[in-house]
């Protein structure tokens, strides 16, 4: 037979057996493997959860028994969470969409489930509309739980949602319920997905500035009566209104902009940069004829102080047209789609 170890055939004829290994190398070794073992099974367990938060369902109980997050599910798994769970209310942070495949299962489900479907219209680009902030405390008072929430991935919309829950529904602090909207649920403070962080940077500002510790009742306080979204609230007026003008004419709009926001307006020269306000005209037939901006210049408003601001639209054929005014902030921050009221006119060209 072979000898398994090269140096036994030759210690043997001098009389000598051979080395083995001291007993720390053997420990060292076992240690060694293990840690390796270890690592291999956490980098697997840690990708399979990168995929199903990433990719997947990602599904999470926020509130053992009461509060469920999730991506956008599928039919199928959407009704197996439901009477798994015993969901009351699927809650839908992507609006009211009964255009889209996703809505009418959604909206299914919920019937042959006997659930309640309540929608909310958030962005996952854009700061919160205040309005929009009403009516989820209001659907978050009044339904019944356990609940469902979700947007498409389950990550910004939802985690903002799912934020915002333990501060109106638990003692947890500031830091830790951010971490609902943090990389753990695939958000990351980025590009327009930021916006769900700054939220919660206007609110902790909001708090530093009074020297007061959060609380539910403050927290609610704010959400409600005191949150402004950033820059984007103003309140336009005209200085000129006409309602109609002769044809050949190029219609000329005068408007004031009255800064209401916690923040300055910096304008600046240069296209769809700093603060500025676009003009959107609507043809007769409602098809969009042309974007004018105004404010692209250097300046300055401070919170309370106003900007007078001039459109000039082209040559325009005799009809009805309707002219919708909105501010716009630094990356096309829209402030109708945070809750700004734009301006509107409906005017005539006549012959």
């Amino acid at each position: 037979m072979t000898a398994l170890n090269p140096l036994a055939a030759p210690l043997a004829a001098l009389g000598a057996s051979a080395p083995s290994a001291p007993p720390g190398c053997r420990t060292r070794g076992r240690l060694w493997h293990l840690a390796v073992g270890s690592a291999v099974g956490l980098s697997i367990l840690l990708i399979a959860e990168v995929i199903r938060v990433l990719v997947g369902s990602n599904e999470h109980w926020l509130i053992e028994g009461r509060v469920y997050r999730s991506a956008q599910l599928g039919p199928a798994r959407l009704r197996t969470v439901v009477e798994q769970n015993g969901i009351r209310t699927i809650l839908n942070l992507r609006g009211y969409s009964p255009d889209f495949d996703w809505y009418q299962d959604e909206a299914r489900v919920a019937r042959d489930s006997h659930v309640c479907l309540e929608d909310v219209t958030l962005s996952a680009s854009r700061l919160p509309p205040p309005k929009e902030l009403r009516r989820l405390v209001e659907v978050l008072d009044g339904t019944e739980y356990p609940i469902l929430i979700h947007c498409r991935r389950g990550s910004d919309r939802t985690g903002l949602v799912a934020a915002l829950i333990l501060l109106l529904q638990s003692d947890a602090e500031v830091s830790a319920a951010r971490a609902q909207c943090g990389p753990r649920y695939g958000h990351f403070r980025a590009l327009s997905t930021a916006r769900m962080d700054e939220f919660f940077d206007f609110y902790e500002s909001w708090l530093s500035a009074a020297g007061w510790k959060h609380s539910r009742e403050l927290f609610r306080h704010w959400l409600l009566n005191e949150y402004c979204p950033g820059p984007a609230r103003a309140e336009l007026e005209w200085l000129d209104r006409r309602d109609s003008f002769p044809f050949g004419e190029p219609p000329v709009l005068h408007v004031r902009i009255h800064n209401r926001s916690i923040e300055e307006w910096r304008l600046v020269p240069g296209r769809d940069v700093g603060f500025h306000a676009r003009c959107i005209l609507f043809a007769p037939t409602g098809a969009i004829l042309t974007v004018r901006r105004a404010g692209q210049f250097e300046a300055t408003v401070a919170p309370g102080e106003s900007i007078d601001l001039v459109f000039g639209l082209p040559r325009l054929p005799p009809g009805h047209y309707r002219a919708l005014i909105d501010p716009v902030g630094p990356r096309e921050l829209s402030f109708m789609q945070c809750g700004s009221e734009p301006l509107e006119l409906e005017f005539d060209v006549r012959e």
